[in-house]
């Protein structure tokens, strides 16, 4: 599975537990799964996903692999203040393809 996932350089953002592919909304990660590349950070991204919100993502930059344990938003300033608050440099919107920086 995380040489799968490990394969999709573009970024996923995917719902474990419908088991499908989030496509809409406002993702934001959580602080406690910053930094978190490699297989260890998989491990620990999947496993707090798992007891949160069951929101798994991922994305490749500058040679490594980057996982996340995530929240959708549908409101903004709430996906904003989330961020701030898990102290994010940026969140990002599906439903438009946008990067917002905070």
């Amino acid at each position: 599975m995380f040489k799968l996932i490990a394969s999709l350089k573009n970024g996923f953002t995917f719902n474990l537990k419908s088991l499908s592919k989030v496509s809409s909304g406002i993702i934001v990660a959580y602080a406690a799964t910053q930094n978190a590349f490699g297989f260890r950070g998989f491990v620990k991204a999947f496993v707090h996903a798992r007891y949160n919100d069951n929101i798994f993502g991922g994305w490749y930059n500058e040679g490594k692999f980057y996982f996340d344990s995530c929240r959708v938003f549908t409101d903004r300033t709430a996906a904003i203040e989330f961020g701030r608050e898990n102290g994010q440099i940026a969140i990002f919107d599906l439903d438009n393809l946008e990067e917002i920086r905070l």
